[in-house]
């Protein structure tokens, strides 16, 4: 996916939940004495989410004190790709 602001980013008008950080924010940068092997800095940018639904099945569990044991199938039974920042604008606090 290309970088820069997403389509959802712009058409939503929404703020990312991710810092973005710069050289000034960076606490290795104002170090005087930088190796070579620290000049770059690093960072994770989360672009999409997989979004994985199991089936529940019965299970076997032998602690279960009460009611029915149950357990994740392994069969994947749905799967979705979606934009980070239109999954956190959609997502609703609890």
């Amino acid at each position: 996916m290309a970088r820069g602001r997403s389509p959802i980013r712009q058409v939503y008008n929404i703020k990312s939940c991710m810092k973005q950080t710069t050289v000034d924010d960076d606490p290795a940068t104002k170090k005087k004495s930088l190796s070579s092997s620290s000049q770059y800095s690093k960072k994770v940018i989360f672009d999409e989410i997989m979004i994985r639904e199991y089936p529940i099945k019965i299970g076997d569990n032998p602690a279960v004190s009460a009611g029915v044991p149950i357990t994740l199938g392994w069969k994947v039974k749905d799967e979705t790709i979606e934009d980070i920042d239109f999954f956190e604008y959609r997502r609703q606090p609890e």
